[in-house]
């Protein structure tokens, strides 16, 4: 989905850092098809489409585009979510009315997270699943928000990725950002947090012949940074993300434990500099080499006996 400043796919947006570039290449690996939609200009999710991704909002949807994701499910299609912490998205009663709880937070490991930088933590156990039983390693996110299932929530739902047992969500999100100091207080969230939530949702009819309701399948992450370009090709974060990916759309004979992807090493530089670079090399060194040649073997012509 684009539209309300998603993570991009492709352009410049998409090569950046934050960007979802090397995720829809981890897709299209996968022999997916992968394409922005701008929901708004439709009004409807084309048939053919099996798996919506809403990556990152950061702006409300509009009252016709949360009716097509609602009626995208009612159909039996996908949809993914991953919404991070204080976005300024309304999804939020979107997901709750399909039993997902995101929680008003941000998660804070002081102790399984990335040089001791508590909001960027670790993945600390998994639960039994299709999505994570292959998953070997940890995950890591950045900036994540918990995400529960609703105690009234009907279907398969189901809290799959956790924190480590020290973690809390913290909701005095003012006080973080006027002091910069967290801790745990009663109302917070104590660890382990949930991060992802999946599973089914028995959703609208099918025909007048068939009164089984329709499965549509949904994934929600309190992250989305760890998809990013950033951040996917560290530990286990592609395998996480390609996963929930094949399970979406009832693809579970892919899921596996991807080989690491090598990637190129590079250095931008300003023309002045490769000048420099060009000039020392062709001219610099190897004339300062000569000399000291040339100086080591008058030194040892000059000792006494040679």
């Amino acid at each position: 989905l684009e539209g309300h400043h998603e993570r991009a796919i492709e352009g410049e947006r998409g090569e950046e850092p934050t960007g979802f570039g090397q995720a829809a290449t981890a897709l299209r690996n996968e022999t997916y098809e992968v394409d922005s939609i701008l929901l708004a200009s439709l009004g409807d999710v084309p048939a053919d489409v099996d798996l919506v991704i809403v990556a990152g909002p950061t702006r409300p949807l509009s009252i016709p585009e949360h009716e097509a994701l609602a009626r995208h499910l009612e159909r039996g299609g996908a949809l993914m979510v991953m919404v991070d912490p204080r976005a300024k998205t309304d999804l939020a009663e979107d997901l709750r009315s399909w039993g997902v709880v995101l929680g008003e937070d941000v998660v804070f490991d002081a102790k399984l997270a990335l040089f001791g930088q508590a909001t960027t933590p670790f993945s600390g156990r998994y639960e039994n699943h299709p999505i994570t039983e292959k998953l070997r390693d940890t995950v890591i996110f950045h900036m994540a928000r918990s995400v529960q299932v609703a105690e009234e929530a009907e279907g398969t739902l189901r809290e799959l990725v956790f924190t480590g047992e020290e973690a809390w969500a913290e909701t005095d999100l003012e006080g973080w950002t006027a002091t910069g100091k967290a801790k745990y207080e009663v109302g917070d969230l104590l660890g382990p947090v949930p991060l992802m939530v999946a599973g089914t949702l028995a959703l609208g009819q099918g025909s007048e012949s068939d009164s089984e309701p329709i499965s549509a399948r949904l994934v929600v992450f309190g992250d989305s940074d760890f998809a990013s370009n950033e951040l996917i090709a560290s530990y286990q974060n592609r395998d996480l993300f390609v996963n929930a990916v094949n399970w979406a759309v009832d693809d579970t004979d892919q899921i596996s434990m991807r080989p690491p992807v090598s990637r190129a090493s590079r250095f931008q530089m300003t023309g002045e500099q490769f000048t420099r670079i060009q000039t020392l090399s062709l001219f610099v060194l190897p004339e300062a080499i000569a000399i000291a040649g040339v100086v080591a073997w008058w030194v040892r012509r000059k000792r006494p006996g040679t």
